[in-house]
């Protein structure tokens, strides 16, 4: 006897039949064929049909699929209302009017420069306005300065008093150790160039005036002198520059035997 083949399942022979044959709705979807007919059919689409959840997930771009996330509308939740009160209080505190805040424009002090207003007066405070404006309104000592010295106009001229009336004559009175501040008096508010450097600190640079000692000379039995100093020799100021306010100008004193 020839030998009998045997038969397929029903079930491998539709799916064989599916393969060969495309896919249509109307065909092979029992959803579509019953909507198609009229009648009601509350069960879910064939997996190959286009208007199935599964294939449009399938088929859809992922920048499609992302924006869709985002337009979704946000999930209401209980958790978020107000409890009893709270909207009225809340209400209430946004909407009242609030005081204004204006700020007013102060000069800040800074540790190593005092305000102009809170230095105390003095004596010396006139008689130091008036020296530096006599040197500022003479042209010929501001173009020397200019060319010479890199400080302001105004400290230099502060910087040449200083020399003149208390270094030369060894009047230390003003001075608080190495440092003379430059004080203020009520003839600042007409002189604009003093009054912008009222507060600043000077420094002498001089350990003999500073502690009495006697500086020997390294190279015979002699002392030395401290007569000359870099300011009056060629107008420079050196800067001190610091982290809590404007730099500081100071004269070093220059130690030479006489």
């Amino acid at each position: 006897m020839p030998p009998t083949k045997k038969r397929k399942p029903a079930s491998q022979e539709n799916n064989t039949e599916e393969e060969e044959t495309p896919f249509d709705p109307l065909l092979h979807c029992r959803t579509c064929k019953e909507k198609a007919a009229g009648k009601e059919w509350k069960k879910p689409h064939h997996q190959k049909c286009p208007r199935s959840k599964k294939f449009k997930a399938k088929s859809m771009d992922p920048e499609e699929r992302r924006l869709q996330q985002l337009r979704k509308p946000p999930t209401f939740s209980s958790k978020n209302l107000p409890k009893r009160g709270e909207g009225e209080a809340a209400t209430r505190l946004f909407f009242e009017p609030r005081p204004s805040k204006k700020k007013t424009m102060e000069p800040t002090p800074q540790p190593n420069m005092v305000l102009p207003d809170q230095v105390n007066s003095s004596m010396d405070g006139i008689k130091f306005c008036q020296e530096v404006q006599s040197k500022l309104e003479d042209p010929d000592w501001c173009k020397k300065a200019k060319d010479s010295c890199r400080a302001p106009a105004a400290m230099a001229a502060f910087a040449k008093v200083v020399e003149d009336t208390i270094i030369k004559d060894k009047k230390w009175k003003s001075f608080n150790g190495l440092t003379i501040t430059v004080p203020a008096c009520e003839e600042m508010y007409n002189n604009p160039q003093y009054h912008s450097i009222v507060g600043q600190d000077l420094l002498f640079v001089d350990w003999i005036q500073l502690y009495g000692l006697e500086v020997n000379c390294p190279c015979c039995n002699g002392t030395l002198k401290n007569t000359r100093n870099a300011f009056s020799r060629n107008k420079s100021l050196f800067p001190i520059f610091g982290l809590d306010g404007p730099l500081r100008r100071s004269i070093k004193a220059k130690h030479w035997e006489q």
